[in-house]
């Protein structure tokens, strides 16, 4: 109860004890009635409560009071809304949420709902009967998957559609699902950020409070008018506290490119690439043939893709670049600018006179010297000795220079740093490469560990 709530509930309970047992004139206890009638009135108003005391009792606010029964009823009714279109889908021994977005029987959840046996698809309806539906179309980058219920109707409930754009901290949200196989069931929390960035380079996500648990992947993320903010996706953080779900923007450009193409596609570079402490990315595998085809190596470190920058740094530096890939259709032409690696050998001196020298090829990345030594069985005695404190150099042309070990793995990779007071300089060249988006491939029939 507020401040002035409690100043209302503690006058209209003063003016009730002493009402009887003092003696006014009767134009002022006439006045003083009217006052109490008012204060009675506006504590209701504010959620106090109802005070029906006579004048001699008291009585105690009831909890809650109207304020706290429009909200039940406002989450009740956004409950029945939603539940006519929130269904159980069941993908071999997956099971997860989804709901209906189109009276045709569209129906969207998260790829990896279906991911387990996407040829066997089931939708459980909220009557509990059960009808077989066909994948449509899939998105794995995305995690958006569109099913339809098999069979001629074409009068399904579907949820309407909200802005994802307008959520911010602090808006509460409402999640329907099917948690731990437990049947559709209604949860409420609170936006804590609306635009995250750090899961996939596909999508922003919209992160809350919400309890949801495995289970409730692919079902709807609702506002307080009952409308499709979202699509809850996963659960992170400690215990699984937060929740995490693709915001409604981004399915309604999913469904809009079904319905255009009745397919969805994820672009993507067709090369592999990793980062290195305090540098953009770089290209540690060329798949793709149209990569290969416009000239991408191994080394080069992307600059721009499409005019763009996408030299970020940190542990998730090339998410920049792929989703500046993923935005694009496949077989689409896109100009990517490369800084060129310098050619080098990593060499490790015979520790007796006489011995062989064991060399590598490396690709110098950027102009701090640090290097990339790509994946051989044949590499493990340099990256043991460097590991046990034995000097490794690196050779430019016919100038060596001494270097150290910053990372290394058991498949013979490793990122090599050319000393900084070596005296290495190094010139690097840029091209501007015409590549072709590739189409993004990802195993449908990978297990899924959340469902």
């Amino acid at each position: 109860m507020g401040r002035v709530a409690r100043v209302a509930a503690a006058a209209a309970w003063a003016w009730g004890a002493a009402g009887p047992s003092v003696s006014w004139g009767d134009e002022f206890a006439a006045s003083l009635s009217g006052l109490q009638q008012a204060i009675r009135a506006s504590a209701a108003n504010m959620g106090v409560g109802a005070f029906t005391a006579a004048p001699g009792e008291v009585q105690a606010p009831v909890p809650g009071g109207r304020r706290a029964d429009r909200e039940d009823r406002r989450n009740n009714r956004i409950y029945e809304m939603a539940a006519r279109s929130t269904l159980i889908i069941s993908a071999g021994n997956a099971v997860g949420s989804g709901f209906i977005v189109d009276p045709s029987g569209l129906v969207m959840t998260n790829a990896h709902v279906i991911s387990g046996d996407p040829a066997h698809v089931t939708v459980t309806l909220p009557d509990g009967t059960q009808r077989p539906a066909t994948v449509m179309a899939a998105a794995p980058g995305r995690d958006i998957a569109i099913l339809r219920i098999d069979g001629a109707r074409r009068d399904w409930p579907a949820l309407p559609f909200g802005d994802s754009a307008r959520m911010v901290p602090g808006f509460r949200v409402y999640a329907m699902g099917n948690p731990t196989n437990l049947g559709i069931s209604f949860a409420q929390g609170m936006i804590s950020r609306p635009n995250q960035d750090r899961f996939t380079p596909w999508l922003d996500h919209i992160q809350s409070d919400l309890q949801i648990h495995p289970g409730n992947s692919g079902g709807p993320l609702l506002d307080n008018r009952g409308r499709v903010v979202g699509m809850n996706s996963m659960i992170t953080g400690m215990g699984g506290r937060l929740a995490v779900s693709i915001g409604a923007n981004d399915l309604q450009t999913a469904l809009s490119e079904f319905r255009r193409d009745g397919a969805l596609v994820d672009g993507d570079l067709g090369a592999t690439l990793a980062s290195v402490p305090d540098g953009p990315p770089f290209v540690t595998a060329v798949g793709g043939a149209r990569a290969r085809e416009a000239g991408m190596r191994i080394g080069d470190t992307p600059l721009k893709v499409g005019g763009d920058d996408v030299t970020a740094t940190g542990s998730d530096a090339s998410r920049g670049v792929r989703r500046a890939f993923a935005r694009k259709r496949p077989g689409e032409t896109v100009e990517v600018q490369v800084r060129r690696s310098i050619a080098a050998t990593v060499v490790l001196h015979g520790t007796t006179p006489g011995a062989a020298d064991t060399t590598a090829a490396v690709h110098i990345i950027n102009a701090s010297g640090v290097a990339y030594l790509p994946p051989a069985a044949s590499n493990r005695p340099i990256l043991m000795a460097a590991s046990f404190g034995q000097e490794i150099k690196i050779k430019v042309g016919e100038d060596e220079y001494p270097a150290e070990l910053l990372q290394a793995a058991n498949t013979g990779m490793a990122i090599l740093k050319i000393k900084e007071d070596s005296g290495w300089t190094g010139t690097f060249q840029t091209d501007n490469l015409k590549v072709r988006v590739e189409r993004y491939a990802m195993d449908l029939t990978r297990p899924s560990s959340e469902e």
